[in-house]
C-alpha cells in the first residue's frame, strides 16, 4: 500500500477548494495510507485563525481535518526528530516542512505538497519523493 504524508499547503488546498484540491481528494479516496504531523495541522489552524480571526472557525477546521482519512501523528520519535533536524539544517525551510519530510522519510512515504519553492531542490537532488498537487 502506498504511503503519503500531507503537508499544510496540501491540506489548505483541499479545505479551501483551491487548485490541487481534486488531487488531494483523490488521494484521500484511494486505498493509500496518509499521515499528517500535528505540527502541520497547527499550520493549517494558524492560517485559518489569521484569515478569519475566529477560534470557532479554527475549531471547525481542525474538526474537519480530524474527520479525514488521515492518520494524525502527535508524537515524533527519535528517528523522526533526527531526520527533521537533518532536513532543517541542510536546507532552507520551515520547521513544519522539515518535520513533514522527516516523517515521510521514516515512514518511507511520499510528501503531498504544492510547495515547489521549498522542495524542488530536494526533489532534484533525489533527497525525497513528492506528489505535486499543482
Amino acid at each position: 500500500m502506498k504511503q503519503y504524508v500531507m503537508d499544510a499547503c496540501a491540506a489548505l488546498a483541499a479545505l479551501n477548494n483551491e487548485l490541487g484540491a481534486e488531487r488531494v481528494d483523490a488521494l484521500m479516496a484511494s486505498d493509500a495510507r496518509i499521515f499528517m504531523s500535528s505540527v502541520n495541522a497547527l499550520e493549517v489552524c494558524y492560517d485559518m485563525a489569521r484569515r478569519s480571526g475566529s477560534m470557532t472557525q479554527v475549531k471547525m477546521t481542525l474538526d474537519e481535518l480530524l474527520s479525514w482519512p488521515v492518520e494524525m501523528v502527535y508524537q515524533l520519535d527519535k528517528d523522526m526528530l533526527l531526520a527533521a533536524a537533518k532536513f532543517k539544517t541542510k536546507n532552507r525551510m520551515s520547521l513544519a516542512d522539515a518535520i513533514a519530510l522527516g516523517l515521510a522519510q521514516v515512514y518511507g512515504a511520499t510528501l503531498i505538497t504544492a510547495d515547489h519553492h521549498e522542495f524542488d531542490p530536494l526533489e532534484a537532488a533525489g533527497l525525497a519523493e513528492f506528489e505535486w498537487i499543482r
